[in-house]
């Protein structure tokens, strides 16, 4: 039986990587413009204890909440974090944001789903695989 890694390990691992390693694929992204991690130097039981203490553990029952940055410009540290939805992310990071236009209307795939009552995972899943969001609509209409 292989070794489960310990709570919010990902995390942890992930915002020390990304900020220090330019190995890491998305150093490009935090460490090489200048993000930092504040437990960049500490061990991850420091981390947890923040993490537990501060934000509480993770809300829902599943993914619906992840760890991020209030501030996309800001970095991995105390008062810049916060548990939030999938949606409100993707919201926030501009760089992943997908854009469709309909009806001479450019908007992102959450905001559509949101417009059109259309689930975002499924809008987004179909527009992936290269349904037209006129399809996609017509599907759910």
């Amino acid at each position: 039986m292989a070794n489960k890694l310990p709570p919010y390990f990902y995390q942890y691992r992930f915002m020390k990587d990304a900020t220090q390693n330019p190995n890491h694929p998305d150093y490009p992204k935090y460490g090489a413009l200048g993000i930092t991690c504040a437990w960049g130097s500490r061990q991850y039981k420091d981390f947890y204890r923040w993490l537990i203490a501060t934000l509480g553990e993770r809300p829902g029952t599943g993914r619906e909440y992840v760890l991020g940055r209030k501030d996309k410009r800001g970095n991995f540290e105390p008062g810049n974090l916060e548990w939030q939805t999938v949606l409100k992310r993707s919201r926030t990071n501009h760089k992943q944001n997908v854009y469709a236009t309909y009806r001479k209307q450019t908007k992102t795939l959450i905001q559509w789903s949101e417009d059109l009552n259309i689930p975002y995972y499924t809008l987004r899943r179909r527009y992936a695989i290269g349904f037209d969001i006129k399809e996609i609509v017509k599907e759910f209409r």
